[in-house]
C-alpha cells in the first residue's frame, strides 16, 4: 500500500455507496461485503481474521481500519479528508 491507499480506499468506497439506495437493515452487511471486495494483500488478511461480531457497524469498521493502517497514510491527511 502506498501512503494514501487507506484513505483513498475509504473515499472510493464512500462515493460508491452514495450511489446506491439501500434499506437501512441491509446497509452494514452490504457495506462489509463491498468494502472487503476492495481489499487485497495484508488488508484483506486483516479483514478475514477479524473475530465474528467484533465490529458493530461499518463506521466502527472504517475507524478500526484507518487506525490499523494510519501509519501508511500521508501525515498531511486529516479526518476531514475522509
Amino acid at each position: 500500500m502506498d501512503k494514501q491507499t487507506p484513505i483513498l480506499l475509504i473515499n472510493k468506497f464512500c462515493r460508491r455507496i452514495l450511489q446506491i439506495d439501500l434499506e437501512e437493515v441491509d446497509e452494514d452487511a452490504w457495506y462489509y461485503k463491498v468494502f472487503s471486495e476492495n481489499l487485497c494483500g495484508q488488508a484483506l488478511m486483516w479483514f478475514t481474521q477479524l473475530e465474528p461480531g467484533s465490529i458493530g457497524n461499518f463506521n466502527e469498521l472504517s475507524a478500526v481500519f484507518l487506525r490499523k493502517y494510519s501509519i501508511l497514510m500521508d501525515k498531511s491527511t486529516s479526518d476531514t479528508d475522509i
